[in-house]
């Protein structure tokens, strides 16, 4: 592997709320590093069980920092405005390190000047134990994103999580701090800020032990069951992106340029097309809709096939979101009338993954996949 720098220092943040019975663990696995971190902080948000005393045990490896109540976002910007090191690592209070973690953050962006900030995939695994070994857990890999692609794929799909990253506090410095009006999500709207100016590059194995269990999540004026988690992140990646939408250049919905580069005809019509598929993934109907219609107007060139997936995954939502069906049968209405190639192309992905589902026992796939063939049908015989 080749031995991590020591010129470079590294502070781990480690924000808690009522986590005692389980931060040990994480506090332990970076202590346990092969290369020990510069400095860990835990910040206590207002935590009401013996968080306190359960730091105190680490005798001074450990800076405790504490804070009434005010949720995750604000608990790491106060141990960010104190930290002093030239990277940061936003570690999360219930999840495991792997020994050799940090190493190889350091030893990759040593070799890789180009690079900004890591990030690597997951081992998931249940329960309140340390984690057992990786052939025994849940494989979470994020994929391997070309460079100038990477804040597109963010945008559409999910950011790599936030404890698996290794960046330069100069960057946290340079987007600024997290927004403490988001309860959850905080992460990802980070994380986007960082992929709009930075470059981020994978690791190759996963860094962290990703603990699922049934404790409550963030802060005490907004808790939800683990069970619920997931719907509240969908009202707040609304939120991010509606702003988002506001606020991002058309051109920033392309592979990374030169800057001034004005867009063709044929890259506006692309731009377009990939801003209303993120947009309606996370729930901003309206938005994307109005770049569907801009896009199948704006010009008489053949779609191409990647405007054509582009289009496919457009049509294939978080089964929670609310309106995703509404937002569909619109979508399907617009293309049936003004871009029948992307249409078809539409109806061909569904039937394609219904019969790959089946044939590979996926039942349940196969039949979601057919109900949206047939619901197309139905848009289609509605408009003959």
């Amino acid at each position: 592997m080749g031995r991590a720098p020591r010129d470079v220092t590294v502070a781990v943040i480690i924000p808690t709320y009522c986590r005692a019975r389980l931060i040990t663990q994480s506090v332990d696995s970076i202590l346990g590093q092969t290369r020990a971190p510069d400095e860990v902080i835990v910040v206590d948000d207002g935590s009401t069980d013996d968080t306190v005393a359960t730091i105190a045990r680490y005798d001074g490896r450990v800076r405790y920092l504490y804070q009434e109540n005010a949720g995750k976002p604000a608990a790491v910007n106060l141990a960010l405005s104190q930290a002093t090191a030239d990277y940061i690592w936003v570690m999360d209070d219930d999840d495991v390190a792997a020994a050799d973690a940090l190493e190889r953050h350091l030893v990759f962006l040593r070799r890789n000047p180009g690079v900004d900030f890591t990030y690597s995939g997951l081992y998931a695994f249940d329960g309140s134990k340390p984690p057992p070994p990786p052939e025994q857990c849940r494989l979470w890999q994020y994929p391997d994103v070309p460079r100038d692609r990477f804040l597109i794929h963010v945008m559409e799909h999910a950011q790599p999580n936030h404890q698996t990253m290794l960046v330069p506090r100069r960057c946290y410095e340079a987007v600024g701090p997290l927004k403490e009006n988001l309860t959850f999500c905080e992460d990802y709207d980070i994380v986007l800020r960082l992929a709009r100016r930075y470059v981020g590059a994978r690791l190759d194995r996963p860094t962290i032990f990703y603990r699922e269990h049934p404790g409550g999540r963030g802060p005490a004026r907004e808790r939800y069951a683990a069970s619920e988690r997931k719907r509240g992140w969908l009202i707040y990646e609304k939120k991010i992106f509606t702003e988002l939408y506001a606020s991002l250049p058309l051109d920033e919905y392309l592979p990374r340029r030169q800057a001034g580069h004005s867009l063709t005809p044929s890259e506006k019509r692309l731009a377009l097309l990939q801003r209303a598929c993120i947009m309606a993934h996370h729930g901003v109907y309206e938005a994307a809709l109005d770049d569907l219609e801009a896009a199948i107007g704006s010009t008489g060139d053949a779609y191409t096939l990647e405007e054509q997936a582009m289009c496919r995954r457009m049509m294939t939502l978080n089964p929670l979101l609310t309106g995703r069906q509404a937002f569909t049968r619109s979508a399907a209405r617009l293309l049936r009338e003004r871009a029948p190639v992307l249409f078809a192309a539409i109806a061909k992905g569904y039937l394609w993954r219904s019969r790959r589902s089946f044939s590979s026992g996926d039942f349940r796939g196969a039949i979601g996949a057919g109900v949206q063939l047939l619901r197309l049908a139905g848009t289609r015989a509605r408009q003959a």
